[in-house]
């Protein structure tokens, strides 16, 4: 199959279920480790909950059924979130699909870089809106990374004048437990993320972390800060990976925004290099 040949391809429907247990499970992997104390949880699930959908997705539910993909090669470069209520409810039962939506190629430091964009939409069972749609753009290399740790203080990203810092932590530092409980609750069993000899086969020095789970702790800071069954949209983008003993620093930015809330997120590792960049919007208040 050719790579223009995956573009359209769409996954039978499946049933999701928004179930508690799993909702309390995932909030756990995704709240920050330098926490005391568990947070309440709210009446929404967790703001990146429908990454777990895999959990519910049989092998030919997936478009990707029947293709095989070099996972110690593949990148998660950006992932997205709409909702056009917030966040699912707990106890809400959705139909998802899932479509490949887009593929095309660019030039990069390791060869030529392979983006597809996958689109799963969710409606409610016996509904036909859509209330929340995820957008996933993944990256094959054409060859493998060289896998080395930056070490450099790379200040890559200062906040404008008119960003108003609201929240700002240091988390503990990651270890392989925190990515092994995240790929417990999400279903995302790569093993690049916790198995040492499949991490240098790709030409990494070891594990590094699943970028969903430091977008799921984003997602929790977030809930901090408004009630996130206002959360219209989640836009994450990774710019390298953090790895083991990375005490990573979340910094939560307000913008001016007519009619809305906007929060620019910057997640650094401890060197100073920007790990992930996010934007973030909530209904305003009328």
């Amino acid at each position: 199959m050719t790579t223009s040949d995956l573009a359209g391809r769409t996954g039978r429907p499946f049933r999701m279920p928004v179930e508690l247990g799993k909702c309390r499970e995932f909030h756990r992997a995704t709240r920050p480790t330098s926490w005391t104390k568990d947070q309440p949880h709210p009446v929404c699930s967790p703001v990146t909950f429908l990454a777990s959908a895999r959990f519910w997705l049989a092998p030919e539910d997936s478009a990707w059924h029947g293709i095989d993909r070099d996972y110690r090669r593949v990148l998660h470069g950006e992932q997205e979130f709409t909702f056009s209520t917030g966040p699912p409810a707990i106890g809400a039962e959705l139909t998802g699909i899932e479509r490949i939506d887009r593929v095309y190629e660019k030039p990069g430091g390791r060869g030529t870089m392979e983006f597809t964009e996958t689109v799963t939409n969710f409606v409610p069972i016996g509904g036909n809106d859509v209330v929340a749609s995820l957008r996933a753009t993944s990256i094959l290399l054409e060859q493998s990374s060289p896998g080395t740790v930056p070490t450099a203080v790379v200040p890559t990203w200062s906040a404008p004048e008119d960003h108003e810092l609201v929240l700002a932590l240091t988390d503990e530092p990651l270890t392989i437990t925190d990515f092994v409980r995240y790929q417990g609750a999400s279903g995302d069993f790569n093993p690049i993320h916790h198995d040492q000899a499949f991490a240098e086969a790709g030409g990494y020095p070891g594990p590094f972390a699943v970028g969903m789970l430091t977008a799921g702790v984003v997602g929790t800071l977030l809930s901090t800060l408004d009630d996130t069954a206002h959360l219209t949209r989640l836009v994450c983008r990774w710019k390298a990976q953090a790895w083991p003993g990375d005490a990573l620093t979340y910094r939560i930015y307000e913008v001016p925004a007519p009619a809305t809330r906007r929060f620019v997120i910057h997640v650094a590792r401890p060197s100073g290099q920007t790990h992930l960049q996010a934007q973030a919007y909530f209904r305003g208040l009328l």
